[in-house]
């Protein structure tokens, strides 16, 4: 992809990447690839990724990928049971559901740099032991997850720190559309970002180049 910046190194968190966004209808999944989760990991590709944070709300407990085992083992296991280990695996149970991680993504979960988080103090005790100060946050749906979750852009703007930089990829972001059907119901059909999404935003963006805003 022409006119990537040079971040350095990034950290990328994924919001809500649920398996079954792939089985909805799509206007536009964001690159020629037929899937929008394939679009996402070649669009990723483009640049040097040191870790992956899954923050997968309705995360079902049947289908257990690395990224969850990674959480346990950082904040959950120990000889010594603290309330903060009692209120991280609170926080992981509090997230679950019936919903699992898209299986185009389960790879790039295996990693040994890829951790679940639910939370966003969690999040921060992350950025700590990996000094990553710039974070890229892809997934959906725009309007709703990926502002109003705990690691979703507008909590991001009230408490990120001085440091750190957070960036959004049109065509890795999912939106709603809404489609009329037969005229009394409607069919939500999906698509991705675009100029006008940032451009009418309540939070504030610096365009990069074509497909990176920053916060």
């Amino acid at each position: 992809m022409a006119g990537i910046p040079t971040l350095g190194d990034i950290g990328v968190i994924f919001i809500d990447c649920w398996d079954a966004n792939s089985f909805l209808h799509w206007q536009d999944k964001g690159g020629p690839k037929d899937d929008f989760y394939l679009n996402m990991i070649e669009t990723l590709s483009n640049y040097h990724i040191k870790s992956y944070v899954f923050h997968t709300s309705f995360l079902s407990l049947d289908y257990v990928t690395q990224d969850t085992v990674n959480y346990f083992k950082e904040f959950i296991l120990s000889p010594n049971i603290t309330k903060d280990r009692q209120q991280a695996f609170k926080d992981y149970l509090e997230f679950g559901g019936t919903e699992r991680l898209s299986r185009h993504l389960n790879a790039l979960a295996g990693n040994s740099n890829a951790i679940f988080i639910p939370t966003y103090q969690g999040f921060q005790t992350w950025c700590q032991l990996t000094e990553i100060p710039n974070w890229i946050v892809v997934g959906g749906h725009w309007s709703i997850c990926i502002h109003e979750k705990p690691l979703g852009f507008l909590n991001i703007y009230e408490s990120k720190k001085p440091f750190q930089a957070f960036y959004s990829i049109p065509s890795c972001t999912i939106k709603w559309v809404q489609n009329s059907v037969d005229g009394d119901n409607t069919e939500q059909i999906c698509t991705v970002c675009t100029d006008l999404d940032y451009k009418t935003d309540q939070l504030s963006w610096d365009k990069i180049n074509d497909n990176l805003y920053k916060l």
